[in-house]
């Protein structure tokens, strides 16, 4: 089961960002939600979008940071939870808008990580713990 497993990864891997949104849709419509994580990312993005508003953190634009940031390489990777997020919010954004902007979000994380790895210093140092 293991290698069908794999085979059929490698095969979803393949696929367009929008094709693969649409996949983790119908995949992630068998699971269910785990409510406590949802209500956790909720209260952090409206944390996140106070401290914008109030002004007591200011965004940068991504044009400065690139150009600030040194030419280095990196190998970047996610923790398994943090990849299972994403494509649960695929599929959310593909629920409550359309496969399109599922999509669409999906290509932005895929551009965001490259952005990672031709400039590995960009953003904030990581402060807590592993």
């Amino acid at each position: 089961m293991f290698s069908s497993v794999m085979d059929i990864e490698a095969q979803a891997l393949g696929l367009t960002p929008r094709q693969r949104a649409h996949l983790a849709g119908k995949l992630l419509s068998r699971l269910s939600p785990d409510a406590e994580i949802e209500e956790a990312w909720s209260a952090e993005a409206i944390r996140r979008l106070e401290e914008m508003e109030n002004g007591s953190v200011t965004g940068i634009a991504v044009e400065e940071t690139i150009a600030r940031a040194p030419r280095d390489s990196v190998i970047v990777s996610t923790h398994p939870l943090a990849d299972e997020e994403l494509v649960e919010d695929a599929v959310y954004y593909a629920r409550q808008v359309n496969a399109a902007l599922a999509g669409d979000f999906i290509a932005e994380f895929e551009r965001s990580v490259a952005l990672l790895r031709q400039y590995p210093r960009i953003g904030s140092p990581w402060r807590g713990g592993v």
